[in-house]
């Protein structure tokens, strides 16, 4: 990255005969033909091209003009302005003078013509040979220019998109979800870059069509009105079609937004999704999705190439009946004037028939990817919480929150002023992390007033850790002081976790905290709050996750003694907490109801939160033992700087088999011989009405007879019809195709979602979230909307030259053996810039990647960087992945360029040797054949170098199917095994000599495990967070591959369906998880349950008044809420053995003691596993397992380890209580 960032652009050192030429761009052509690239070999940005530059205009810019459409106006409309005037300029130049030179070049071997000298000849020769380098020329520097401007664009609009995300309010936050965002930073984004010139294509093509219908007019008089005529019926039906478009555009996108949100959290609850066996219903849910979507994509690129076939037949139709009109109105014909307005129709054709139909459908495209861009830059901002004492202090006075009519807090008024420990308690979803989220901005306020002084530091409640070092998540830009670094690592006892790590603190955090336990992220999470020189630290809960002893130990160590002198306002309801407290503020239904300590103390009498962890024999910490989870030893080597953001890149071309996947997914060989059929008949068609002209043509020359006239007529009747049945069969081909390329696109997803939902856990724990995602938006997107044109187009030019080569070989056979030399040029310089060209696409897509992370990892923790005013670290960290990505792009379009200019120049070569040879080997031929010629080696130069130029598009965008089949090879979980009936029956569970590694060299998380629960035992699981009691969970759901055995009712559990097994087996996570969709799919997704099941398990759990339907979206519900739904979805499943992992760590005591009489009554008769912290669970289990070091150190009753003094179990419980 630094390295990109130190060089010089070549567009600015390079000199001028270089930039001309593109001579610069060689040596990487060199380096790309003879390895891959590396990120070191990419083009640094022109300066004004850079996010710090160019961004921070934008922003500026954008206060000024807060409107999408206005900003880009005033931003870049000068720069655009003069491009649009160089394009104009030259078309127009064009447009007058190559249709005379080449109308005039052709008469010239009329025989019976006597105007045109050979000097004239000369000249007009001159004239089509100039306007043939001058295009190539021009256009390939035009290019170089305009991805300048595109870049500034592109920065501009993901710069002003991340600023407003980092200034959202929570009602902003919770509408513009993670899919919606990431659909337009790779889908909007790129659609108004690419669809940007479609203004400038308007203007000229306006320009030039009322050009050559000028010249149209001077040479044949009132007949050009009837061109006019068609073109006006012809306009209004495009323009319903492209109103059409624009719906369907949003539909798409819209739909676009529900499938990645609904993957993303899918993909990011993959344990929960894997042991309730909900695979087949997501895979069908998000697979259902996608068709909506594929549908609705599908119908708006067949409008898209209905207004292209309806404006090349009106095209066609309106010559033929400009030339009708003329001769019904008595006018003879000729050759120069015949070939004079074909030429010209040349250009209309491009112009009316193509670019302006094409740019209407662009434009619905564009307007709607700027309404979805401007609906997030307009939406709420963050609430401005005022600080305006000197000294710290919290003034909430009369506050009042309601979102979308529903009341969050009401009248909440609370004064802090002096230092010490402010206590917030309240029973599940009273609204204490919302008054956290009105102190720090993330919420607005609709009633009352908030006032702050001095600064704040925020822990949150759900641990925020970025991708980065250990080091790095606690410092958060804040200045190294080792010293009290060092000290906020001893009283987050964190310092002996650290001394375990090869790495120590510079050991890397995956996404998410992937291979670090719930303990060590909450710890992190509160060290990078307390490291912070605050004035007033907002801790919203951070110690539920933690073992009791160590919550102990922290809270006195650190928020009792380190923060002393400090206003400490912590969300808990433990009772320890509640005692130690200087105020404690009572929170029921959004309102305060209590904020005396002592009122609080009478009421609660003498209620203790008695929790349990492991044995703490020393005040610093824990024992010394190894670190909370030997995983993270063992992850350390999967988490590096080089390999955190880094996807695996594939190498040199693009596989066959891809190619043979992709037709195969499309419909198979059979089905691509019939496009391929349809091309050719297609092609066919366009060539017999070539010849057809041309006979016209050479018939106008005879002297005119009756008889000469009937044939005229014969041959514009032939003609005619042959123009209908060519726009039918062209209408099919491109039908056809498009149904290839949606089952292409539907397949492709299917195989990815289905195989990646039921991957071994191993691939979450390898591979980044964000790169995940990142293929099933942006490189779908390929797939799904660039592949079918692409195709499209290559087709059209294969056939194309195909058919050129028939009509020329047919006049002249011995072009053939120049046209084979050029081609072979043509094939060596592609060959020569393919590699370069797909490695850089490839670097392009890999580059991306970083940017959707980052943006994912932001909204994820945005409570935390707005409390840490850490805006600007965001945005430089944002602006350094998006320079490496446009540096990627820059590099990539300039190559691009190159190849452009290189083709055009051995194409305008190509066209001079055949014009040299008919001016200089002057032979017998008619001027029918010669224009039949001329106009037609004109095009094939065209056509193949566009057909290279879409053959390297083909390659290069293949890589996008490369990345998505990728995904259909990764490592599925064993599904086979037997399905032994009523099993299991009892509900024993044995584990026998278990052993777990998470990779063959990794450390062994769990050592030699042997253990017997008998039926309708209640076994608790203690140990210290990470020491191995969530792997057993795993091992028991075998969520990952182990040895030993594993015995339910004496079945070894690697013999029995995994999908019966863990349809058998119910658990609680500790992290309670709500997808989107209803609360009946949340709850019973495959519909096992009646209505009245449901409501009964609802009203049990007390949160009956939350639901409105069963069959409506999920509600907002608290985080204790959601783990009162989890429960509700584990007792409906009525599974003999139950698992509860950490299922109170949200709770209050009175829900503590509700989900603990719910445990009893609901899961009666059944075996439980039971993972917590809480002293009354585990004192109730008929057994207890002690665990430490992926050790079992004890088992027995509770009661026999308790009288044994000497038991690691009798030490918790005695710290416990004290």
């Amino acid at each position: 990255m630094e390295k990109v960032e130190e060089k010089r652009s070549p567009l600015e050192k390079s000199n001028v005969f270089s930039l001309l030429t593109f001579g610069y761009v060689l040596g990487l052509l060199r380096k790309g033909w003879k390895r891959d690239l590396d990120e070191e070999d990419l083009y640094a940005l022109p300066k004004k091209c850079k996010s710090k530059y160019y961004g921070y205009q934008a922003i500026q810019q954008w206060k000024k003009t807060p409107t999408p459409f206005k900003f880009l106006l005033h931003k870049l409309g000068k720069v655009y302005l003069m491009f649009c005037f160089a394009h104009l300029t030259w078309t127009e130049f064009r447009s007058f003078l190559r249709p005379y030179g080449i109308s005039r070049l052709i008469t010239y071997f009329d025989k019976n013509q006597t105007t045109i000298t050979e000097t004239e000849a000369y000249y007009c020769a001159s004239i089509v040979i100039f306007t043939k380098f001058f295009q190539f020329f021009f256009i390939s520097h035009m290019l170089v220019l305009e991805l300048k401007f595109l870049i500034q664009l592109r920065v501009s609009l993901q710069t002003l998109l991340y600023d407003k995300i980092l200034r959202f309010s929570s009602t902003s936050l919770a509408n513009s979800n993670s899919g919606n965002l990431i659909t337009i930073l790779t889908k909007d984004i790129h659609c108004i870059e690419s669809n940007l010139w479609i203004f400038k294509d308007f203007a000229i093509f306006t320009v030039q069509s009322v050009t050559i219908f000028y010249l149209i007019w001077s040479k044949v008089g009132l007949a050009a009105f009837s061109a006019v005529v068609v073109y006006c019926i012809a306009l209004p039906v495009q323009g319903y079609l492209c109103t059409r478009i624009a719906k369907l555009k949003l539909k798409v996108c819209k739909n676009s937004d529900d499938r990645l949100q609904l993957t993303q959290e899918v993909l990011s609850a993959i344990r929960v999704v894997k042991m309730y066996t909900w695979e087949k219903f997501y895979i069908r849910k998000i697979t259902d999705s996608r068709r909506k979507e594929v549908a609705a994509l599908l119908k708006m690129l067949l409008l898209h190439f209905v207004l292209v076939v309806i404006g090349l037949f009106v095209s066609g139709v309106t010559f033929l009946v400009l030339i009708l009109t003329y001769i019904w109105l008595g006018n003879d014909t000729n050759t120069e004037l015949i070939y004079y307005v074909l030429s010209l129709f040349g250009e209309l054709t491009m112009a009316m028939g193509i670019m302006i139909p094409m740019n209407m459908s662009r434009t619905a495209e564009f307007a709607a990817s700027l309404k979805r861009i401007g609906r997030v830059l307009a939406a709420d901002e963050l609430a401005k919480v005022k600080n305006i004492y000197s000294e710290a202090g919290i003034d909430v006075s009369n506050v009042a929150v309601r979102i979308e009519d529903k009341t969050i807090l009401e009248e909440v008024s609370m004064k802090i002023a002096r230092p010490g420990l402010h206590v917030v308690t309240g029973s599940v979803g009273t609204g204490k992390s919302s008054i956290f989220h009105v102190l720090i901005g993330l919420t607005n306020y609709q009633e009352g007033h908030c006032k702050i002084g001095g600064s704040i530091s925020y822990a949150a409640q759900e641990p925020w850790l970025f991708p980065s070092s250990i080091k790095n998540n606690i410092l958060f830009g804040e200045k190294f002081n080792k010293e009290r670094y060092e000290r906020v690592l001893k009283v987050c006892a964190l310092d002996y976790d650290l001394s375990y790590l090869q790495n120590g603190d510079e050991t890397l955090v995956a996404e998410g905290g992937l291979n670090l336990s719930k303990g060590q992220q909450a710890r992190i999470n509160l060290a990078r709050c307390v490291y912070k020189q605050s004035d007033i630290y907002l801790l919203d809960d951070p110690l539920t996750a933690l073992d009791g002893s160590v919550q102990d130990y922290i809270f006195n160590e650190c928020l009792l003694k380190l923060l002393r002198g400090k206003i400490v306002v912590l969300v808990s309801q433990n009772d320890k907490h509640l005692k130690e407290a200087d105020d404690v503020f009572t929170l029921k239904a959004g309102k305060l109801v209590c904020d005396d300590r002592s009122k609080l103390k009478s009421e609660d009498g003498d209620k203790r939160d008695d929790s349990i962890g492991n044995n703490v024999e020393k005040s610093v910490s824990i024992e010394k033992e190894i670190l909370e989870k030997a995983a993270l030893v063992a992850n350390e080597k999967r988490y590096t700087n080089e390999n955190l953001f880094r996807e695996t890149q594939q190498t040199g071309t693009v596989e066959l088999d891809v190619y043979k996947s992709y037709i195969k997914f499309g419909g198979g060989y059979l089905f691509l011989a019939g496009i391929l059929l349809l091309n050719g008949t297609s092609q066919g068609t366009h060539i017999l009405n070539e010849k057809l002209f041309a006979k016209w043509v050479d018939v106008q020359n005879i002297n005119i007879t009756s008889e000469n006239g009937s044939l005229k007529m014969t041959y514009l009747n032939y003609y005619s019809i042959s123009l209908i049945g060519s726009s039918i069969v062209t209408f099919i081909t491109l039908y056809t195709l498009l149904r290839f390329a949606r089952n292409a696109s539907l397949a492709v997803h299917t195989a990815m979602i289905s195989r990646i939902i039921t991957a071994m856990m191993t691939f979450f724990d390898s591979h980044y979230l964000g790169n995940v995602v990142n293929r099933f938006s942006y490189d779908l997107n390929i797939v799904d909307e660039k592949l079918p044109l692409i195709f499209l187009h290559l087709f059209r030019a294969i056939f194309g030259c195909l058919g050129i080569i028939v009509i020329i070989i047919t006049v002249n056979w011995i072009f053939v053996f120049p046209s084979a030399i050029f081609l072979t040029l043509i094939l060596l310089l592609r060959f020569f810039y393919i590699n370069t060209g797909r490695n850089l696409k490839r670097k392009e897509a890999i580059t991306r990647s970083p940017l959707v992370a980052h943006l994912n990892c932001t909204v994820d923790g945005l409570s935390t960087i707005r409390a840490f005013d850490a805006e600007k670290r965001m945005a430089d960290e944002f602006y350094r992945h998006q320079d490496l990505y446009s540096s990627a792009i820059f590099t990539m379009r300039v190559t691009q360029a190159a190849f452009t200019f290189y083709m055009g120049a051995l194409s305008a070569t190509f066209t001079t040797l055949i014009i040299a040879k008919y001016l200089f080997f002057k032979e017998e031929t008619t001027a029918g054949n010669v224009g039949l010629v001329l106009t037609n080696i004109l095009r094939i130069s065209d056509l193949i170098s566009w057909g290279v130029n879409e053959w390297i598009e083909l390659e290069t965008n293949m890589t996008s199917v490369e990345r998505c089949l990728e995904y259909t090879k990764v490592n599925q979980e064993l599904q086979t095994g037997n399905k032994s009936k009523d099993w299991p029956k009892e509900g024993e569970i044995a584990f026998k000599q278990v052993q777990l590694k998470y990779g063959s060299d990794d450390v062994s998380i769990l050592k030699n495990i042997n253990f017997v629960v008998e039926p309708k035992q209640h076994v608790g699981l203690v140990g210290r967070t990470g020491a191995g009691k969530s792997s057993i969970i795993s091992t028991l759901f075998r969520l990952y591959d182990f040895e030993g055995t594993i015995e339910i009712d004496g079945e070894d559990t690697k013999t029995i369906s995994l999908d019966y097994l863990r349809n058998n087996i119910v658990v609680i996570p500790q992290d309670p998880v709500l997808f989107t969709g209803t609360l009946r799919e949340n709850l019973d997704p495959d519909r096992r349950h009646s209505d009245e099941e449901i409501w009964s398990i609802l009203k049990k759990l007390l949160i009956e008044g939350s639901v409105k339907s069963l069959d409506a979206p999920v509600p907002s519900f608290s985080a204790g809420e959601k783990q009162l739904l989890c429960m509700g979805r584990a007792a409906l499943r009525k599974c003999k053995i139950v698992v509860l992992d950490e299922i109170t760590a949200n709770m209050d005591a009175e829900n503590d003691e509700l989900i603990h009489s719910l445990v009893e009554q609901v899961f009666d008769g059944c075996t439980i596993l039971m993972v917590a912290h809480r002293l009354n669970f585990i004192l109730g289990c008929d057994r207890v397992i002690v665990m430490d070091k992926g050790e079992i150190v004890e088992f027995d009753e509770p009661k026999r380890l308790l009288q044994d003094g000497s038991s690691v179990f009798s030490r918790i419980c005695d710290k416990a209580k004290s």
